[in-house]
This record gives C-alpha cells, structure tokens and sequence, in this order.
C-alpha cells in the first residue's frame, strides 16, 4: 500500500497546528445538514479557517470509510481494488493529520451505509468519482476564506484528491479531465451534493 510515513503525517499536522488553523472548540464533525458558522463579513480568519477545515475534515472522513470499506468487501476486480487501498492509505493520512490539528474538538462522525456501491466496480468508479470530485471542487468554494498558511494545507491534501479523480477515471477509461477548470461549489451545493449520495442516514 502506497502510504506515508507516519513522519509525513506528524509534520503536516504540526504545520496546520502552527498556522494557526484550530483553536479550542471547533465543533462537532457532521455531513448531511452541517453548517460551517463563517464569519458574517466572509474573509479569512482563524474562525473561518477553523470551521471550513473541520468541516472539511467530515469530506475526508466519508472518504476513507468508502475505500476503506470497498477493500474489506474486496469484491473489486485487481486494478480497482489496488486504487480503493491506495486511495484509503492517503485519506487516512489526511484524517489524522486534521484530527491531530483539532484534538478532542474533531468530533465524532456519524455512521455510513455504502452499500452496492462498493461491490461492484463500475458502481464504484462512479461513487469515486462523485466523491473526488465533491472533495475538489468544495475546497475550490472556500480557498478565498482560508488564510495563508491553512490554504497551503488544504492544497496538500486537495492535489492528492484531484489525483485521485484523475486516476479513477483512466481506470474507467475516462478522460482525467474534459475542461480546464474544476467549478467551485458553495457552502449549501456541497452539503446538497453529499445528502445526495446517501451514505449517511
């Protein structure tokens, strides 16, 4: 499995604790319904980075329990099943180095039914590709909120997604990417978007 040491993982969440991104209380992790409580003037702020990168850590978690997930069903054929364990190893990565920044404030996420949608490889490819997709284009939304240092974090972990969605798609025998910009969705788009998967109850 193609996983970062643990080294990379302790220093990326050290930066986003240094930067500033997360101060005591920053709420509990939700998807289905989740606000992100930014601040009424809308500019980057140590509040906003703190609610979009928390909520940003609910998309990762959502993530990583679906490949995780497919690999334990491993009903996938070879070349899915080798990107399903890849792809679970870095959302990982990226759920511990949040968690790490948030300490007891990271909240607990709620359970996820994913269904046939890991036991088949085309239906996997397709929720990937929502999923990876949701991930990009939703921090596209918020990347003016951010502030310096918690957008150079979040765009360590956005490049891994849209690699990602790059790689599922060549899988399917898909174009990596039919346009040259990815859209930005916004606050209320993104928590629609993952209502409609239903994966969470």
């Amino acid at each position: 499995m193609d996983v970062p040491s643990r080294n990379v993982t302790q220093a990326r969440s050290a930066r986003l604790t240094r930067g500033g991104l997360f101060g005591a209380a920053a709420g509990a992790v939700a998807l289905a319904g989740a606000t992100w409580e930014l601040d009424a003037a809308g500019d980057p702020s140590r509040k906003n980075d703190r609610a979009i990168l928390t909520y940003a850590l609910s998309l990762e978690l959502l993530q990583e329990r679906f490949y995780s997930a497919a690999v334990d069903a491993n009903s996938l054929s070879p070349k899915f099943l080798d990107f399903a364990t890849v792809a679970a190893g870095h959302e990982a990565e990226h759920v511990r180095a949040l968690r790490s920044a948030l300490g007891s404030s990271s909240g607990t996420p709620p359970e996820f039914r994913f269904g046939k949608a890991v036991t088949g490889d085309d239906a996997f490819a397709d929720a990937a590709i929502k999923l990876e997709d949701l991930a990009v284009s939703a921090y596209n939304g918020v990347a003016g909120l951010l502030t310096k240092p918690a957008l150079r974090a979040a765009a360590e972990i956005i490049s891994v997604d849209a690699r990602h969605a790059a790689w599922i798609r060549a899988l399917q025998g898909l174009r990596p990417s039919t346009r040259a910009t990815d859209p930005a969705l916004t606050q209320a788009e993104v928590t629609a978007a993952v209502a409609a998967l239903g994966f969470t109850p």
